[in-house]
């Protein structure tokens, strides 16, 4: 296994390490943690291929073109750096499992991701989150589906108990969580409170996540100072500060249009929380919420609103919808946890 490990935080990360845990050690013979540099934005990404490019040769050469290798499919300009290491690939190892945590390369034929298959040939299996994904390599790269394995995001995520029931006399709260950019929906996110407020229905608002951009920071400064006492921003937030996070919002709202968009970890952590969850119908989000909770990007937040404001008059309406998230996450967990240990003979065993 050739992976990035946190930090940084991200959900490739973590389904990474969870993977590894998994497959029953802490660091597997030929696994490497790659850390951040100093100095972040390119330094970190050419410190990235750097490394896991020697974590390749060396396991090629210690393999001897026995073993095979697990490798996250790199969805930026790293995936140039795997398709130069084709022929490396192909002849250091048996097989290579392309693990896709990324939506990018399979929206369209990707050159970058044809040209690194094209190198690998009969020797490339892939792993993807939802059947959306193994669609998408079947259309655009003509793989094989007995070549794909669907392995969603569910598995690889401890389910916390449910988040306790809200008081009624509390107004609703409404949460975003992530990494705080334009593409995420950090726009949206705030127009919904605006709107919901602008119709004498005032809701909190609550933010968790780190911000990079000046200009954002002062925008969410104003968000704040609107309403000092029903919103408020957290900064990022992990483990137990996460978990207080998910316990104090009614709904969380997820309205990007990150292009890169999969299966967001965020989303199942909300929903094992017994958390509503309303998003753009991007990546293989579709099928991770429920239908009517899907809203498009066009009108998000004047849609929001309005799912909202019935909870709002028929409380429970959203105690019905913080059950129904927390089912949908238990059967997702329940398929997907199936679908770990099928793919993990495969893994181990070379099973097709």
């Amino acid at each position: 296994m050739a992976v990035v490990l946190p930090p940084p935080v991200t959900g490739q990360t973590l389904a990474s390490r969870a993977l590894v845990r998994h497959l029953g050690q802490a660091a597997p013979p030929g696994a490497v943690a790659i850390h951040p540099v100093s100095g972040g934005g390119a330094a970190w990404r050419v410190h990235k291929q750097t490394a896991l490019l020697a974590a390749i040769l060396r396991a090629a050469a210690a393999g001897r073109g026995r073993d095979a290798l697990y490798l996250v499919v790199d969805s930026g300009a790293g995936l140039w750096a795997q398709a130069a290491a084709a022929p490396v690939l192909r002849t250091g190892f048996s097989r290579v499992v392309l693990h896709h945590h990324g939506f990018a390369p399979l929206r369209r034929r990707d050159p970058r991701l044809a040209a690194l298959l094209s190198g690998l040939g009969d020797r490339a299996r892939h792993i993807v989150l939802c059947p959306g994904m193994a669609t998408a390599l079947v259309r655009h790269y003509a793989v094989a589906p007995d070549r794909i394995r669907v392995l969603g995001n569910a598995a690889l995520i401890p389910a916390p108990p449910r988040a306790p029931a809200r008081p009624a006399d509390i107004p609703l709260t409404l949460g975003f969580l992530g990494n705080i950019t334009r593409s995420k929906g950090i726009g949206a996110f705030m127009a919904t409170p605006r709107a919901l407020a602008e119709a004498g229905r005032p809701v909190r608002a609550l933010i968790a996540g780190p911000v990079t951009r000046p200009d954002l920071e002062a925008e969410i400064a104003w968000f704040l100072a609107e309403d000092p006492a029903g919103r408020s921003a957290l900064g990022p937030v992990s483990g137990p500060a996460k978990r207080r996070f998910l316990a104090g919002i009614d709904a969380l709202l997820f309205p990007s249009a990150y292009p890169n968009e999969a299966q967001p970890f965020t989303i199942f952590e909300a929903l094992a929380a017994g958390r509503p969850v309303l998003a753009t119908p991007i990546g293989g989000i579709p099928g991770q919420i429920e239908r009517a909770w899907c809203l498009p990007a066009p009108g998000f937040a004047a849609a929001a609103a309005r799912i909202v404001a019935g909870w709002q008059d028929r409380p429970e309406t959203h105690a019905a919808a913080c059950a129904a998230a927390r089912a949908r996450f238990e059967a997702a967990q329940a398929r997907d946890v199936a679908a770990l240990w099928s793919v993990t003979r495969w893994l181990l065993e070379g099973a097709e």
